[in-house]
């Protein structure tokens, strides 16, 4: 995955985003389901989603922790 511009998943169905990005690396939710992808320069990208819709993506850097 790449991590140009992440706001272009906002408003997206959990369908839509698989069919961008594929199956999620990981789900880093604890209770919730927060689909997580790794790019291919190392961050974390993951995606709150409300109603089978994405409404916040997040960038994280891995090393820093940055957002």
């Amino acid at each position: 995955m790449k991590d140009g511009d992440i706001n272009q998943y906002l408003n997206q169905s959990l369908n839509e985003l698989n069919e961008k990005l594929g199956e999620a690396h990981a789900d880093i939710g604890s209770g919730l389901y927060i689909p997580a992808y790794i790019t291919e320069n190392g961050y974390l990208i993951y995606f709150n989603v409300e109603n089978d819709t994405v409404f916040e993506v997040v960038k994280r850097d891995i090393l820093t922790n940055e957002i």
